[in-house]
């Protein structure tokens, strides 16, 4: 089973975040391909030029899956201690929640 989509989503979103440089994605690129999570193959076209093409191998997606566990966990986590910082932040300092629309009392 193949997920080239998968891989090129994540070398694209990559490639957009701040303080990700391209080359660090293409150095990213060659050392999961150097694993054995990736192979990649050239794909020429009559149209433009040649692209390298990625595919996910099966270490590669059980990889990929090991990671979407572990990327759920931490959101779930972070959602948790968010929902816990908005609630203190939203009590005044007599442990009493600050009415709607209203800014929790200065201690």
């Amino acid at each position: 089973m193949t997920c080239q989509h998968c891989v090129r989503a994540v070398f694209t979103a990559l490639a957009g975040v701040e303080g990700i440089a391209r080359a660090d994605v293409k150095i990213g690129s060659a050392e999961v391909e150097h694993d054995g999570s990736v192979t990649s193959a050239w794909r020429t076209s009559e149209t433009g030029p040649a692209r390298r093409v990625y595919r996910l191998t099966e270490s590669g997606e059980a990889m990929l899956r090991q990671w979407v566990v572990a990327l759920e966990d931490t959101s779930i986590s972070l959602a948790r201690w968010l929902d816990r910082y908005a609630l203190v932040t939203s009590r005044g300092d007599n442990g009493e929640a600050a009415g709607p629309g209203q800014p929790a009392p200065a201690g």
